[in-house]
This record gives C-alpha cells, structure tokens and sequence, in this order.
C-alpha cells in the first residue's frame, strides 16, 4: 500500500520540465509517476461536448454498472496509448461481472445444505486431490505471481487482462465444467470434498485479486461463500500455497493442458463440420496416447466432462457410432480422431447450399409480399 500512497499520477500531456513537475506536485514525496492513456472518441478524435462526441460516465455506469466500467478502465487505463472508447468492451465486462456471479451461485449451490457447506479448510486436502485439483491450483499459483508482478509495476491492464482470462476460461469454464459431477455427487465424498473445497480456495484467492478492479460483485460473491470475511478490504492478500507449485505434479498438469487443447480443437472442428449438440452421440471420437504422468482415469474424466464422449480400454476414447471419414487432430503426445460421417466434405457443403437457398426462397417471398 506505500507504494501507490507515493504514487503519482497524470495523463500522457505532461512534459518532462522542472516547472511542470514543481506545477504538479512531484516532489521527493513522490517516487513514481503513472502516465494513464488518453480516451478518445469512437472516431479517434478527441472526445469534447460541443463535437457531441463525449459519453456521461453516469449513463454507462447505469446501463452496464460501475464493476464493468471500472474493469475496463482498469484494462486500459495504464497502458500509455491513446485508447478509443469501446462500448462493446464494457459490455463485455458486465458479460464477465454475471458469469463471476453465476459460478458462484452455482459452486454454493453445488455444496448444498449440509456439512459441505463449511469446507473452506485452512489448506486443501492434498492427499485427496484429483488432476484437475491440482491444475487449477497450480493456474492460481501463476495467476498470483501475475498480478503481483504487474501491479508493483502498475501494468494494471496486464492484470486485469490476465485475472479476465484465469477466471473466465480456466476456472469458470474448464474447471467448474469437469467438476459439476464431483460437487453434486454425495457417494463420492473424498472426491466431493476435494473438489468442493479446491473450488472454494480458488474462488475465494481469485474475488481478492478481482476485488480492487471490481469491489461490488467480488464482494457479494464473497460474503455467499463458507465462512465469509466481514470485507474483502480486510482480507490479506492471496500468496502461493506450497501445495499449488509442488513441482511433484508438474508433469500431471502439463498432462491437462495437452487435453484442453485437444478439446478446444475438437469443438472447432465439431463447428467447421456444422455437428450439433445433439448429434454428438452419431459421431465418434477416437482418442489414443496422453502424457505419462496423467492417469487414465482422469484422462477419461475430464474428456467426457468437456467432450461428452465415453472412454474404452484405457487409451482409446469413443462415441458410440459410424464414420466414413475422419478429422485428426494432434495436441502434444495426443491423437485424436473426429470421424464425421455423413457430415463430412460434401455432404457438409450441400447442406450449407440448401440453407442459404432456404434463407433465398424466404428473402425473395417477403420481398414479393
């Protein structure tokens, strides 16, 4: 906190003369100055009331909410540059503000009513961690440093760009994703409160680094937690758990990486053949090799959580089907194969004709209507 209390700060306009300096204030007092970025107009001119150009900050902040403002203030503000004002931007992080708020329900929702609610321990059970546990946990580790880093810097858009990514991505839609069925399956319980309390450790570490970007949604997701703090203000700042770097599992989570990235290509290429949710199951994806220090078994339980597909003898997963041609798709020491059937080459071609002749045929009768 001493740091930015001797912190000043100023827009790119300020030139680097002794009376400027004197002008603003930058005495011995102040060790740094931050030079934040100029906003400018949509057209890249400067924003002033009489072109009609300018936003009333009141306005955005009622239409979209001050969390999202401040965030991407935050994701601009520091870099230097002028920065056209971009709305869509700023929905975007209102899109982010309700996807923090949703998880959240839905992690506290996932606990239930009963014991499970008080499972924020004062350190993870690592005896009782599965791969995903630990890559997650692991993704904290370097999240943390991240910010730290970029804040002592005052990069705050490195910041908030990488808090954006952790939380969306890899918490919200990677991890919360494969452990839906380990949170609400009671049978389980080692498994149940691994993963209960793991999500509960990242969400609580992830609101602190959020909060000073985004103090309004962080801390009512906070106070819905176990075991809420008064304020997040209060909270100390999140440091790396020993456990979340034990180099030990090193290999286990590079083992996770290689099959996110194969599940990010198989989707592209499920959505370049034009494959449906719903037709998955006609579809087979055959997937062989894998790193050595991933076991099979969380192998096969994270692909059906983000594939949907069914794992047989060990190294080979498929769905249940027939396909006449197949895609391969290679991440790392995996293979894949995407077998598309008869939505593949030009069957898939002719079924994008009949489409856009469809959307014709509808064009045309409104025309003549």
């Amino acid at each position: 906190p001493g740091v930015y209390n001797t912190a000043a700060t100023t827009g790119v306009s300020l030139s680097y003369s002794k009376n400027n300096v004197d002008l603003i204030g930058l005495d011995g007092n102040s060790n740094d100055v931050i030079i934040t970025s100029t906003i400018m107009a949509r057209d890249g001119t400067r924003m002033q009331k009489s072109r009609g150009n300018a936003v009333d900050p009141l306005d955005i902040i009622e239409r979209y909410g001050a969390d999202a403002i401040r965030a991407w203030a935050g994701a601009v503000g520091t870099s230097g540059q002028d920065v056209r004002y971009d709305e869509e931007r700023v929905a975007s992080y209102q899109r982010f503000a309700n996807k923090l708020w949703n998880v959240t329900r839905l992690l506290v929702t996932g606990l239930g009513d009963g014991e499970r609610i008080a499972v924020r321990p004062a350190a993870v059970p690592v005896e009782s961690l599965l791969a995903e546990d630990r890559w997650i946990l692991g993704r904290l580790a370097e999240a943390v440093v991240a910010v730290d880093q970029a804040v002592a810097q005052f990069r705050f858009h490195d910041a908030m760009e990488r808090l954006y990514t952790v939380i969306w991505q890899d918490f919200c839609s990677d991890y919360m994703e494969i452990v839906k069925v380990r949170l609400r399956d009671g049978a389980d319980g080692r498994g149940s409160q691994a993963a209960a309390a793991t999500a509960v450790t990242v969400l609580d570490s992830l609101l602190c680094l959020l909060h000073p970007f985004m103090p309004f949604v962080t801390e009512e997701c906070a106070q819905r937690l176990p075991e809420p703090a008064p304020t997040l203000q209060r909270r100390t700042w999140p440091a790396v758990g020993p456990e979340w770097v034990d180099p030990t599992w090193a290999g286990e989570r590079e083992g996770v990486d290689e099959l996110l990235e194969l599940v990010g290509q198989l989707r592209a290429r499920r959505q370049e053949a034009g494959i449906s949710a719903a037709d998955r199951s006609r579809h087979p994806v055959t997937v062989r090799g894998g790193h050595p220090d991933l076991p099979p078994a969380d192998r096969r339980r994270i692909l059906e959580a983000l594939v949907r597909v069914r794992l047989v003898d060990g190294d080979e997963v498929q769905a249940t089907g027939e396909g006449d041609t197949a895609q391969l798709v290679i991440a790392g020491s995996l293979e894949a194969e995407l077998h598309l059937g008869g939505v593949g080459g030009g069957e898939r071609l002719l079924r994008q004709i009949a489409d856009v002749e469809r959307q014709v045929d509808r064009l045309r009768g409104q025309l003549a209507n």
